[in-house]
């Protein structure tokens, strides 16, 4: 036979407040970063982030490895591309 637990409103109403603010302190922080980030990057931003020097840039971009938006002289990367850029070349730890 199945026992039956009842547990009181207030204890409930504790345990869900306690699980919705661990999971906001875990989420919290990754939220805000994906929604204070820009939809596309210069060539300096990319250079900062990944260290590129504007010669190797030019070499991926002509090389089709990373999309890019170009308006004269000025190149634009979407942050979409560079994510997908980025995990393209992830070297999986061993183990």
């Amino acid at each position: 036979m199945n026992d039956l637990v009842v547990t009181p409103l207030g204890e409930l109403e504790d345990r869900i407040r306690q699980i919705v603010r661990e999971e906001f302190r875990s989420e919290a922080p990754a939220i805000v970063k994906q929604a204070n980030r820009k939809d596309y990057l210069t060539t300096a931003e990319f250079k900062e982030l990944t260290g590129m020097c504007y010669r190797t840039q030019k070499y991926h971009r002509d090389a089709e490895n990373i999309e890019y938006v170009q308006d004269g002289r000025r190149i634009l990367y979407p942050i979409k591309a560079v994510d997908q850029f980025l995990e393209e070349r992830r070297v999986k730890a061993a183990g």
